[in-house]
């Protein structure tokens, strides 16, 4: 408890201290104030009685602002950094660095809090102008990704942790370029920060973290429960309402990626993290306005960037290894063709599934890479069956849509058929729906034009993609291969057997041959035979084994016949 004297006492030692000392009420009204306070700050201790102490901080710091709202006394000191160094803003509208230090003290009749303001400005490792360049954004003014590192470790020092963190992509601004200058732009950046900061809770923080990105931290008001979807979206609806400016409306929309601050983060990177994960979430869903954080997701985007980190070392050794899934007659029961397939041993013996890094490959421009290994591969394998006899079976290639779409691909390959003396007719070329679609006229013509040199073309994954007739008629195609999610169930789901059935009898009025993927049963094998498809492939047949094998295998085969 304190009492009068001891006030007084206080009082009269605070006058004699050379660093800035503020007392206020529980709501933040100004009840003291220094000698050093009037020479730091600038005011007389006259024209700040009664304000409230938020006038002594910078607008987008709304950690004091609080007061006024929040009447629980020992609840708000609980959820205040005890020190830490932050900016403060003098009479003349300068911002200057502090050491800032927040007491608490109490009687039974009256609530207080000590503010001790030390300047740091001049000190030489903490210079106010290099501080300003570190810590600020210089054309938004608005606190930078290294001042929010800053604040959300200074939290997790002083276990002040509370709150979500998002992060929030501002679409439609970088359009303007060409209508503004970039220093007009940036501008509406900061009155979109300067919103947030008026129209969310006290204590909530913004910040300038890339181009056309803002980072907040959304501040829970005490006492009250703020669900994060609402949260969220009291972030997106600043952003989409039209922003006021000297050059009239702007109208921008955005996206938002939201987190939670558990307690158990050890570093403020974590915190970002688990934001960007959710803006890249958001992202990949932009018919969603935000998106928020997910564990598993999480877990999952860091297993693709690990995986994608490896590719890249992985695309300078090639570790691949070259498998194959034989394909046969479902009339004569013969061993025609097989599908080359890539896998990816790791050092502890196991592999990575394609599922898993083709995908990583094609977004991170990979893909090209591994398709020229493949298409060498199948043509050193096509070379080494020609000279040992075997030249009637096709080997097929999955073609990915980047080397469709490479200038003179058709020459591209018959370079490489030469390199190892193997004919056209040899190789088939498997390419999907989507890759089609991607560009239908340049397609159309490396299609013909492939064409002309004897290659197989099939049309891969048949029916999950655009699945539009008017390409058949336009592609130079000679073979459909159903997908292997509508074979598999044939048997079980009427919908996929009627697809299955309605693409064989259009392969056949098209002339083109079919191929059925994902047979896995003896059961499904007839059937998919008493429809009338051509070829055959899958786990019933031959399960896929390293192309080293497939002399032995087809050898064996015959013998068996």
């Amino acid at each position: 408890m304190v009492n009068v004297d001891q006030k007084s006492a206080a009082h009269r030692i605070s006058q004699l201290s050379f660093d800035a000392v503020i007392t206020t009420d529980a709501l933040g009204q100004i009840q003291d104030f220094n000698k050093a306070a009037e020479t730091m700050f600038g005011y007389g201790k006259d024209e700040v009685i009664g304000r409230q102490v938020a006038m002594l901080f910078p607008d987008y710091d709304t950690s004091f602002k609080q007061f006024s709202k929040d009447k629980s006394f020992s609840s708000l000191v609980s959820r205040m950094d005890k020190e830490r160094e932050t900016f403060a803003l003098n009479r003349s509208g300068d911002t200057f660095f502090v050491l800032l230090r927040t007491h608490a003290q109490t009687d039974v009749e009256n609530e207080e809090i000590l503010f001790i303001f030390k300047d740091l400005s001049h000190d030489k490792e903490s210079d106010s102008e290099r501080v300003k360049l570190l810590y600020f954004d210089s054309e938004t003014g608005l606190p930078n990704r290294s001042f929010l590192h800053k604040r959300l470790n200074e939290m997790i020092s002083s276990q002040t942790v509370h709150g979500y963190l998002a992060m929030v992509d501002v679409w439609g601004l970088k359009e303007l370029i060409g209508t503004f200058s970039h220093r007009v732009i940036r501008s509406f950046v900061q009155g979109y920060g300067r919103r947030l900061i008026e129209k969310l809770p006290l204590g909530s923080s913004v910040y300038s973290t890339g181009p056309w990105q803002l980072s907040v931290h959304y501040q829970i008001p005490a006492h009250e429960t703020v669900d994060i979807h609402q949260a969220a979206e009291d972030i997106f609806n600043c952003i989409r309402a039209p922003l006021p400016s000297p050059q009239g409306n702007i109208y921008s929309d955005g996206l938002v990626g939201i987190s939670d601050l558990p307690a158990s983060a050890k570093t403020s990177s974590e915190f970002i993290e688990r934001a960007d994960i959710a803006l890249h979430l958001a992202t990949g869903n932009p018919s969603d306005s935000f998106a928020v954080y997910d564990p598993a997701l999480g877990e999952r985007m860091r297993y693709r960037t690990d995986i994608g980190q490896r590719l890249h070392e992985a695309v300078d050794e090639m570790p691949f290894r070259m498998v194959v899934q034989p394909q046969f007659d479902m009339s004569t029961g013969q061993i025609i063709g097989a599908e080359s397939l890539i896998r990816w041993p790791t050092k502890k013996g196991n592999y990575i599934s394609p599922a898993e890094f083709i995908p990583i490959a094609e977004a991170l421009g990979l893909i090209v890479d591994l398709t020229d290994w493949s298409l060498n591969q199948a043509c050193r394998t096509l070379s080494y069956w020609k000279e040992n006899g075997v030249e009637d079976v096709k080997l097929a290639v999955n073609i990915s849509a980047a080397l469709l779409t490479k200038d003179n691909f058709s020459g591209y390959l018959i370079g490489i058929l030469r390199q190892y003396n193997v004919a056209a007719n040899m190789l088939e070329l498997e390419i999907t729906e989507t890759a089609l679609m991607q560009n239908v006229d340049d397609a159309a013509k490396t299609l013909a034009d492939l064409n002309e040199h004897g290659f197989t073309i099939a049309v891969d994954d048949f029916g999950t993609g655009h699945s539009s007739l008017s390409y058949l008629k336009l592609f130079k195609i000679n073979k459909l291969k159903i997908d292997q999610s509508f074979v598999k169930n044939c048997l079980e789901d009427p919908t996929d057997l009627a697809i299955v059935e309605t693409v064989i009898r259009l392969g056949h009025a098209l002339n083109l041959r079919i191929i059925a993927e994902g047979i896995e049963t003896s059961e499904t094998a007839d059937k998919i035979k008493e429809l009338g498809c051509n070829i055959a492939q899958g786990y019933y047949y031959a399960k896929p084994f390293p192309v080293e094998q497939f002399l032995e295998y087809r050898e064996k085969h015959i013998a068996a016949q």
